[in-house]
């Protein structure tokens, strides 16, 4: 008898060595390491949790109620599923097992493979709303319309809609390589975005959905700047860079702000691009145009962008041709 019991004791505490499925949010509080094995203490790229970042758990061990153990996704380019001790940080909206929504989701994330591996990219697009046609034609209720007027910065200057790393073989489905896999309901419904203050107001300036609350800089960074290479700070400062050369371009200050509520041919705004970037850097551009007024740029890049200050210039010459867009012969730069 006294065996039977010995051997049931010892199968019992076998069980809470082996991982089981866990649902929930894990934030965390403290920088630890995050191994690919917890047993030999491998760390890959070195990579450490972030005091305030959000992971999503996978997987626990010990009591599911106390674990000691937590599998989470990082940011890793390889191996990016880590071991955390889980005194690193909180636990939130945890559920033991993986549910349907979760099984179909794996599921959908091993086909898409190298379309959700981060820093996979080939090359960048920068995409540049002009804010009053964005307004006009469907963000009338978005509190950043309702404050736009002619003295904000988004009614004489591009701003940013996001900076997109891009791979060829994956087309428009290259992202979410983070720890967020799919789209919620609506943008503020992502993690938060941790920003160093000086970088936020940068954003601010050139992204009025994040200096008004209406969370696209969510979006941006948990779909397409967890691709990126650089962590959030460095994703948004590469952006903003970006856009202020273009805002800062004679194309902008004389031939937009020139022709600010007329129509344009699209001859004269190619010449005009062209003349502060660069002969046949117009073909470099795609034009998106809805009822015949300009919404956006979409702007070809390469893959190495250091910092935002190489001239746009100098980077258009290494990207191939793009798309021309939907603009007509002559569109209008609508104004505030």
């Amino acid at each position: 008898m006294r065996v039977i019991i010995t051997f049931l004791s010892l199968l019992l505490v076998s069980t809470t060595t082996v991982a089981a499925p866990m649902q929930g949010t894990f934030t965390a509080t403290q920088e630890c390491a995050a191994y690919q094995s917890k047993n030999k203490l491998t760390n890959p790229e070195n990579i450490n949790t972030k005091p305030q970042q959000q992971y999503q758990i996978h997987e626990y061990l010990g009591d599911s109620a106390n674990p000691t153990w937590l599998r989470i996704k990082t940011t890793a380019s390889h191996s990016a599923m880590r071991w955390v001790k889980a005194q690193c940080g909180t636990i939130s909206g945890a559920s033991l097992g993986t549910s349907n929504s979760s099984k179909k989701q794996q599921t959908a994330n091993s086909d898409k493979g190298s379309c959700s591996t981060r820093g996979n990219y080939d090359s960048y697009v920068l995409a540049i709303s002009w804010q009053p046609a964005f307004c006009e034609l469907g963000g009338k209720r978005k509190t950043e319309c309702r404050k736009l007027d002619d003295d904000s910065y988004g009614a004489g200057h591009f701003t940013l809609h996001g900076l997109w790393p891009n791979k060829r073989s994956c087309g428009i489905k290259y992202g979410f390589c983070g720890i967020v896999e799919t789209k919620p309901k609506g943008f503020c419904g992502y993690p938060k975005v941790p920003l160093d203050n000086d970088i936020r107001q940068e954003l601010n300036t050139v992204m009025p959905s994040a200096k008004y609350g209406t969370c696209l800089q969510r979006h941006e960074y948990w779909k397409h700047g967890s691709c990126d290479s650089r962590d959030a700070n460095g994703y948004f400062a590469v952006s903003t860079a970006l856009v202020q050369q273009v805002n800062q371009s004679t194309f902008v200050t004389q031939f937009i702000q020139d022709n600010i509520g007329d129509k344009v041919s699209r001859k004269d705004f190619e010449q005009a691009f062209d003349q502060s970037f660069g002969r046949q850097s117009h073909k470099r551009i795609r034009l998106q145009c809805r009822k015949d007024m300009l919404t956006e740029i979409q702007i070809n890049l390469p893959k190495e962008i250091k910092d935002g200050t190489t001239p746009i210039s100098d980077l258009l010459k290494r990207v191939n041709k793009s798309r021309q867009g939907n603009c007509p012969r002559y569109f209008k730069i609508d104004q505030a």
